[in-house]
C-alpha cells in the first residue's frame, strides 16, 4: 500500500504545534501563539504597544507573560494580527484570550484577564486598528464563535467607540456589564480639596514630623526598585490583606511581582511612591507604565500609623510629583469611586465596563451567549455576598 504523504511523525509534531494561520478578505493575518511563542515576538510587541491605539501595560510582555506563568492553569493564547505595511507583515494587533474558552468550544471567547489586571483592552496599531479588530473578529467567526467578550475597558476611549460604531454599521449587537466609574488625574488638573481636608493633611503631616523625619520619595532604578518591592510585600502582608489572605507576600504572587518589577523597571515602566518615616516607608504606591500614561497598581500603609492617613499623605505627595512631571499625562486609579483616599482628591472620573460584542450580525448565537453570561455574573454576585456575610461574621 502505499503510504501517505508527509507520514514522518516529525512533520505531524511540527503541523500540528504550528497550524496555518487564517487570512481574511482584506489580506490580515491572524494565528494563535501560545506564551511562549509569543515571547519570541517581544521586541516587535513592545513597539506595537507604544503606538497602540490604547496603552495598557498588562497587555505588554513585561506584565502578561510573568502573569501566564502564575496561572499555569488558563495561560493565555495570543491572538496575533499582522498586515504588509511599508513592504513588510508587521505585527498590528495583539488580543490574548481565554485558552479554556476556546478547548471547552464554548461559544464566548474572553479576552484573557488576571486577577491582579485592571486593563482589558487589546493592543492594536493606531493605523489601522479597525480592520486589525476585524481580523479577529473574522477569525472568530471561522471558528465558529458567537460573541467576543473585552473586560475592563475605558467606554469612552476610541477602542470602544470603534466597537459600538462597527456594530451600528453592520447591525449587530453589543452588550455593556459592570458599568462603573474609576478617578483618574489628568495632566494640568487641579486637585480639589475641601479647606478642612487641606488642614487635616497639614495636621497630620506635622505631627508625623514631630514624632521623626517624614517625607516622600519616588523610587525608579532597577537596584532601588528591587529593595523596595521587598519592603512593599513586607508592609502590604503586615496589614488587612495579609490577614485576609490577599496579599502578593505568598510564595507565587510574590515571584510574578518581583519579576514584573525587574522587567519593566529595565523600560522604565516602573516607579514605586514611598512615604517614609524615621527611616522606614509607612505607606507605599506600585506604580506601572511610562511617565506619560500610568496605573496605580498596589498600595499598602502600616496600620500602625492608621490616625495620620499616610495613604492620603501618600497620595497627596504622589499626585503633586505626577503633576510637576512635564511628562506626564495621565494617571488611572484602578479603584473604583467608593475608595474615599483617592476619590477625595481625584475628581475626574472615567467609565469603565466590560463590553460583549457579535461575531456577525445573526442575533440568535448572540441573544443566547449574552443570557449565560448576565446569568453567570448574577449567580458570581450572589456567591460574593455569602462570602462577604460570612467574612463579615468572623470579623465579629
Amino acid at each position: 500500500f502505499a503510504q501517505p504523504r508527509h507520514s514522518d511523525p516529525r512533520f505531524e509534531r511540527r503541523r500540528v504545534a504550528r497550524p496555518r494561520a487564517f487570512v481574511n478578505a482584506h489580506g490580515y493575518r491572524v494565528e494563535a501563539l501560545d506564551h511562549r511563542r509569543m515571547a519570541i515576538h517581544r521586541d516587535e510587541w513592545l513597539s506595537l504597544a507604544s503606538h497602540s491605539i490604547e496603552p495598557n501595560i498588562f497587555f505588554e510582555p513585561g506584565f502578561v507573560l510573568p502573569a501566564a506563568h502564575l496561572r499555569a492553569a488558563d495561560p493565555p493564547l495570543f491572538i496575533v494580527v499582522r498586515r504588509l505595511v511599508e513592504g513588510r507583515m508587521q505585527l498590528v494587533g495583539v488580543c490574548p484570550i481565554s485558552q479554556r474558552d476556546l478547548r471547552s468550544n464554548r461559544r464566548t471567547i474572553r479576552v484573557w484577564s488576571h486577577v491582579y489586571s485592571a486593563l482589558g483592552t487589546p493592543l492594536f496599531d493606531r493605523r489601522c486598528f479597525k480592520g486589525a479588530f476585524d481580523a479577529i473578529i473574522d477569525w472568530l467567526a471561522y471558528n465558529r464563535r458567537s460573541a467576543l467578550l473585552v473586560a475592563e475597558i475605558g467606554v469612552e476611549g476610541p477602542f470602544a467607540r470603534m466597537l459600538v460604531a462597527r456594530a451600528r454599521r453592520l447591525r449587530s449587537r453589543v452588550s455593556i456589564f459592570d458599568l462603573h466609574e474609576r478617578p483618574v488625574l489628568h495632566a494640568g488638573q487641579d486637585v480639589e480639596l475641601s479647606a478642612n481636608a487641606r488642614r487635616a493633611l497639614v495636621r497630620n503631616h506635622s505631627r508625623l514630623t514631630d514624632l521623626g523625619p517624614t517625607h516622600f520619595r519616588l523610587i525608579r532604578g532597577s537596584a532601588e526598585l528591587a529593595e523596595a518591592i521587598e519592603l512593599f510585600l513586607t508592609l502590604e502582608s503586615s496589614g488587612w490583606k495579609g490577614r485576609r489572605g490577599t496579599a502578593l507576600a505568598n510564595d507565587a504572587a510574590a515571584i510574578f511581582a518581583r519579576s514584573i518589577v525587574r522587567t519593566l523597571a529595565g523600560s522604565n515602566a516602573c516607579s514605586i511612591g514611598s512615604l517614609e518615616h524615621n527611616g522606614r516607608p509607612i505607606a507605599m504606591f506600585v506604580l506601572l507604565g511610562l511617565a506619560n500614561h500610568i496605573v496605580c497598581w498596589k498600595t499598602a500603609f502600616d496600620e500602625e500609623f492608621s490616625k495620620y492617613s499616610p495613604g492620603l499623605l501618600l497620595l497627596a505627595s504622589l499626585t503633586e510629583s505626577l503633576l510637576a512631571d512635564p511628562h506626564f499625562e495621565f494617571a488611572d486609579s484602578c479603584t473604583g469611586i467608593e475608595n474615599a483616599t483617592v476619590s477625595r482628591m481625584w475628581k475626574s472620573r472615567i467609565r469603565v465596563g466590560d463590553l460583549m460584542v457579535a461575531v456577525s450580525p445573526r442575533f440568535i448565537g448572540f441573544r443566547v451567549a449574552d443570557a449565560r453570561e448576565r446569568l453567570r455574573r448574577s449567580a458570581r454576585q450572589a456567591a460574593k455576598a455569602v462570602f462577604r456575610a460570612a467574612w463579615d461574621r468572623r470579623r465579629r
